[in-house]
């Protein structure tokens, strides 16, 4: 995130948002895939470990930086620690409520 963070600029934010996102998905699928398969091939719970690490690579890449630099531009002078207050508490709620609901989903939908 630092480096992307950093690059953000020179890159531009679309490029880095794109391949974030591509990199996201890619690991998103190939991880669906392997957890589907899992119980026929054991070793595949290996590539499951690598595919959540290239989606936080991902994530690290675009979808992550990105957004601060965009609320930046957004918002005047005199709102934005208002806003970096909202968007941060929202950010984090959200992230609490997936992290809590998300092992009900999953056993409902399993390797989807």
């Amino acid at each position: 995130t630092v480096i992307s963070a950093s690059t953000v600029e020179r890159l531009g934010r679309r490029r880095l948002l794109l391949v974030g996102y591509g990199i996201c998905g890619s690991a998103c699928l190939v991880l669906t895939l392997a957890l589907l398969f899992q119980s026929a091939v054991a070793e595949l719970s290996y590539l499951s470990v690598i595919c959540v690490f290239a989606y936080i690579a991902g994530h690290s890449i675009g979808p992550s930086p990105v957004p601060s630099v965009v609320r930046t531009e957004i918002f005047l002078q005199s709102s934005r620690p208002a806003a970096f207050l909202v968007d941060g508490a929202v950010h984090w709620l959200t992230n609490f409520i997936v992290g809590f609901v998300f092992p009900s989903i999953q056993e409902v939908i399993g390797a989807y």
